[in-house]
């Protein structure tokens, strides 16, 4: 039997996590239902939980469990420390916790992103913060494509897509088989071999209209290939100009893709970031909260004061 990717059971063990709470009996079917995974490897997944503690690693700050009547369910009888405290994040958690939400294709009304601005420390305003997730989540991202792909990168699952080229304007389906996602500039990317062009190709996420899983495996390779957009020769691509206000955190290239920074005179920080389509860039300018300001071209001014009217309307209609 193949094992299971590691990301793969770390995120079944995370999902795990809520469940044990002390005074829990739960049955290893039910629980397996619950974070998506099989009951074998719900039991392999406790039995690693359970070495899982905090300094200095005594008793009371361990996971303490039970698998009982042979193993047919869990009683818990010290639940993680981590769970008896409430969640607190900073300002700057917040905001890249939203980022990565808005990435990941979470809609704007999630239940999660309440959850996320109710998280946020008590030295930030409420209200702010509230703005702050709505700006970042804003309707884009691949959204139900981006977690059918992962699922089959994960799985090594190969799918046929249905994917709409730009340079020749045509769509096409075809069957890939899916090795790596990243995230350039704002958009999702894959990796894959597609049997159709019968070689490696990297496809851009919000261009694929259709995931259908086949059931197929594939063998993935030992060095997939890296999803790296060929930006050379683009006439598409803009540069931005946006200010920082002085004092103002900046983002890195990491957060903004390409990003180049001045200092000028008056202690503002002028960057310019290419990119894309300038939803994604208006999102990041907008849950500044009024530390930045989109100089330049126009299209993106105008996206960051449609999405600013959009936010201000829907929290003026919840009030």
């Amino acid at each position: 039997m193949a094992r299971r990717p590691e990301t793969e059971r770390f995120r079944a063990m995370l999902a795990l996590l809520p469940y044990l709470r002390r005074g829990q009996r739960i049955s290893v079917e039910r629980l397996a239902e619950a974070v998506g995974t099989t009951p074998s490897d719900v039991v392999e997944d406790i039995c690693t939980l359970l070495m899982v503690g905090v300094p200095p690693y005594t008793p009371d700050v361990m996971i303490e469990v039970e698998l009982s009547d042979d193993e047919a369910h869990l009683v818990v009888f010290n639940e993680p420390p981590a769970l008896a405290r409430t969640v607190r994040l900073a300002a700057g958690e917040t905001r890249a916790l939203a980022a990565a939400l808005q990435a990941c294709g979470v809609a704007p009304g999630d239940a999660l992103l309440g959850k996320l601005s109710a998280a946020t420390g008590a030295d930030a305003d409420p209200a702010q913060m509230a703005h702050l997730v709505s700006a970042a989540v804003a309707p884009a991202g691949a959204g139900t494509v981006y977690v059918a792909i992962a699922r089959a990168v994960a799985e090594c699952e190969v799918v046929e897509i249905e994917y709409f080229s730009a340079g020749r304007g045509t769509t096409t389906a075809r069957c890939v088989h899916p090795y790596v996602l990243e995230n350039h500039r704002g958009s999702w990317y894959l990796s894959a071999f597609c049997e159709l062009a019968d070689e490696d190709r990297v496809f851009r996420l919000d261009r694929v209209n259709r995931v259908v899983p086949t059931g197929e495996h594939f063998e993935p390779p030992s060095d997939p290939p890296a999803p790296r957009p060929d930006l050379s020769g683009r006439s598409d691509l803009s540069i931005a100009d946006v200010v920082f206000a002085p004092g103002a955190a900046v983002p890195s290239d990491r957060e903004w893709p390409g990003i180049e920074t001045e200092t000028r005179a008056d202690g503002s920080t002028l960057a310019r970031v290419p990119f894309d389509g300038p939803e994604w860039l208006a999102r990041r300018v907008v849950a500044r909260l009024g530390q930045a300001e989109a100089v330049s071209p126009d299209e993106l001014r105008n996206a960051v004061v449609a999405l600013a009217a959009a936010t201000l309307a829907e929290h003026e209609g919840e009030a």
